[in-house]
């Protein structure tokens, strides 16, 4: 008898868990938040212009750290484009702001160490999707290139799958959930879908 009440029990949970969990969202949906609190506690409206919502791994994610060094590598194409980009990491405020070592940062940077924005955004996690990143051969190269440190230990979720969105007064205009944790958008592609918008 308590066997089966334990059963029932932990079987409630997993469908309320699948019950609860967001749905990915999809071009012509509205953002399901407005704002999002940045790492140095200032407000940010997303609904405000043109926006490319990023959320990566943690900080001592290598394949992230490569992404966020090619953003950054076009942050004067951003800014003429007139695009905010805000960039979401699985750590925690104090080991971002760590992690910029004192160094100006062009983006807006947020915490997200419990993934509750990522989970309402509809993100996912995947042991397989983790494990495919390690054939973009290219990418690793570039990691090895730029003398990115390949941590073994990460302090965050091994299996988060990143998602990009490009959203304009807070309606998605394109939505790209990870295939794995290297697969990212082309930023040429994010500059002109935007430019397209005006």
């Amino acid at each position: 008898m308590d066997k089966l009440i334990k059963f029932t029990f932990i079987t409630s949970v997993l469908i309320s868990f699948n019950m609860a969990k967001a749905e990915k969202l999809k071009r012509g949906n509205q953002l399901p938040i407005q704002s999002v609190t940045d790492v140095f506690g200032k407000q940010v409206n997303l609904s405000d212009g043109k926006v490319f919502l990023t959320f990566y791994r943690n900080v001592d994610c290598a394949m992230c750290n490569l992404r966020i060094h090619n953003l950054l590598a076009d942050s004067q194409a951003f800014k003429s484009a007139g695009i905010k980009v805000i960039i979401a990491l699985q750590s925690d405020a104090a080991v971002i702001i760590e992690h910029l070592n004192g160094e100006s940062f062009p983006y807006t940077l947020v915490a997200d160490p419990d993934q509750e924005l990522f989970n309402k955004l509809g993100g996912e996690r995947s042991k397989m999707k983790s494990i495919k990143a390690f054939r973009r051969i290219r990418s690793v190269v570039q990691i090895k290139k730029r003398k990115i440190p390949l941590i073994k230990e990460q302090r965050g979720d091994m299996e988060m799958a990143p998602i990009e969105l490009l959203l304009n007064k807070g309606e998605v205009l394109k939505s790209h959930y990870a295939g794995d944790i290297g697969d990212h958008l082309k930023i040429k592609h994010v500059i002109s879908r935007f430019a397209k918008k005006g």
